[in-house]
């Protein structure tokens, strides 16, 4: 889940969304941390599943790709990020993460 503050602000770039997770079993609502390691140091992701139909248990985030290839040239990626940075362009714009839950 998504939420937004109902509150309209003049020239504010982009909407301040908070992503919620509900729990099954426990019935409790919580604001979920997702740590991506693949990054040095590691760091939080903002995640949504709201704009489009994706498989159950994932969920997305996005990270331009200026910062991604500032990182990788920095040598602060392992893994699948390291892989895709070494592929991306000065003129490439987001890259979508897509976060599969086991």
């Amino acid at each position: 889940m998504d939420i937004i503050e109902k509150v309209y602000i003049p020239n504010e770039k982009g909407v301040k969304n908070k992503s919620l997770l509900f729990d099954l079993k426990t019935q409790e609502v919580s604001v979920p941390i997702l740590i991506n390691k693949e990054f040095t140091p590691p760091f939080p992701v903002n995640v949504g599943n709201s704009n489009g139909n994706f498989p159950k248990n994932t969920c997305i985030s996005a990270i331009h790709s200026k910062k991604l290839l500032e990182l990788y040239k920095s040598g602060r990626l392992s893994g699948k990020a390291k892989e895709v940075a070494s592929r991306l362009r000065m003129d490439d714009t987001l890259v979508l993460i897509l976060y599969h839950f086991k």
